[in-house]
């Protein structure tokens, strides 16, 4: 039999908590720097990698008739089977929203799509690429022995969005995978490209594009992100300042396709285009705008021992714009944690998301047989864990500190906690795709 602690009355958990109060911390959570990766979705929309085998040992205790409490396999994190809020009680103030998502400032007022473009991607961004590219030119040009060549002039601010207007069409018409000779073929490109500007003038600017002063790196070569930090920062302002998102978010890895040179391109084979740059994102779970994003450039080596893992502080640093506003967060099994839960309840959020088996407040119970379609609920007083099982010897996790009810979808027979995370997950993939 598994090894766990049962109380049975107030004094005994009493005593529990103030053992635990006079013994020190024995240091945090070992969070592996591996991220999640994304398998063939099974079982109604529950990932696969969210769903692992039962442990052998132990007994089915999931019809308890009394209050029980239980340990966490760290011996210091106390559970009980009962709810610690009535079903009748009021609503959580954690729960209560009072506001709606959409546009908000400058934005609320604008249908045209150039000048809703030129509120994210302002002129002075535009201007600030079109002086480090011109700096870059006049260095390339002095390559060429004729340097009066048409295609070597100088670039502006018109010919900048020209460029980039070609760059977002050819990803709409899924040609991201031609060549520079394809695009531009009279006889299989698009006509927008050659009618836009001579494939030379499109190589040279492509070549010479800058996005910062080159002679200055040497002062920020720590930041591996450094050539397009500022640009990236003034968008992701850009981001949080016109739009205000639901009451529902989503936090997830995204690869954004890319083959060329880069310190820290990523290879994840479970996704769709394999290379690229990864960014920790946070999207509307409802309408699945892109609300910021952390470029994720090698792993942080000046993590010291107490400090919160860096699966929590991407998260934290991405909800700072909506700390004290009662939304949601929804994520993977990567970024869930009972240290998360309650960084982000001190900030007024809730998280929803699939738990690792080997996390160490877990109770031993909640990863024992049980027969498919059955669902045990764990309890404190902020937080609901669930073990779900889909299939014979399979469980999967979901750890939620928005729901304080084990409620059972009778008609699906799934949890409510099961359903909310299927429904809000996809936020980040939705606005990937």
């Amino acid at each position: 039999m598994t090894d766990r602690k049962i109380f049975s009355s107030s004094e005994e958990i009493l005593a529990e908590l103030i053992r635990q109060a006079e013994e020190s911390d024995e240091g945090s959570l070992d969070f592996s720097e591996n991220p999640s990766e994304t398998e063939d979705e099974i079982l109604s929309n529950i990932d696969a990698e969210d769903i692992f085998d039962c442990d052998d040992e132990g007994d089915d205790q999931s019809d308890m008739e009394d209050k029980e409490y239980e340990l966490g396999k760290d011996e210091e994190t106390i559970w009980t089977n009962v709810p610690f809020r009535s079903k009748f009680a009021r609503t959580s103030s954690s729960n209560i929203i009072t506001h709606l998502p959409g546009p908000r400032g400058e934005a609320r007022e604008i249908v045209d799509e150039d000048k809703l473009f030129s509120l994210y991607i302002t002129d002075e961004m535009i201007e600030n690429i079109v002086h480090f590219t011109n700096d870059e030119m006049e260095r390339s040009r002095i390559k060429y022995t004729n340097t009066d060549l048409p295609f070597l002039r100088p670039t502006n601010v018109i010919e900048t969005k020209a460029l980039i207007g070609l760059l977002y069409m050819s990803g709409v018409l899924k040609n991201t995978g031609l060549n520079q000779n394809d695009m531009f073929s009279e006889l299989y490109g698009p006509p927008i490209f050659r009618s836009t500007m001579p494939k030379k003038r499109f190589q040279f600017l492509l070549q010479n594009l800058r996005f910062d002063d080159k002679r200055t790196r040497n002062l920020r070569k720590a930041d591996k992100f450094a050539p397009f930090r500022k640009i990236w920062d003034v968008f992701i302002a850009n981001c949080l300042k016109y739009f205000s998102p639901s009451e529902y978010l989503t936090v997830d890895e995204t690869l954004l396709s890319f083959r060329g040179r880069c310190p820290f391109k990523m290879f994840i084979p479970s996704k769709p285009d394999k290379y690229g740059l990864k960014i920790i994102s946070i999207c509307d779970a409802r309408t699945f705008y892109f609300i910021s994003g952390i470029p994720y450039v090698g792993r942080e080596q000046n993590k010291k021992k107490g400090d919160l893992s860096f699966p929590t502080q991407y998260v934290l640093r991405l909800t700072e714009s909506v700390a004290g506003s009662n939304r949601n967060v929804t994520c993977d099994n990567w970024f869930t944690s009972y240290e998360l839960a309650e960084e982000l309840s001190k900030k007024k959020l809730t998280l929803v998301g699939t738990l690792r088996k080997n996390k160490r407040e877990t109770p031993p119970s909640m990863l024992l047989p049980a027969r498919p379609g059955t669902s045990k609920f764990m309890y404190q007083d902020n937080k609901t864990l669930v073990s779900y099982n889909p299939k014979k010897n399979k469980k999967v996790l979901l750890l939620s500190s928005m729901h304080d009810q084990g409620i059972i979808n009778t008609a699906a027979q799934k949890p409510e906690i099961v359903e909310f995370y299927n429904l809000t997950k996809g936020g980040v993939d939705v606005w990937t795709n």
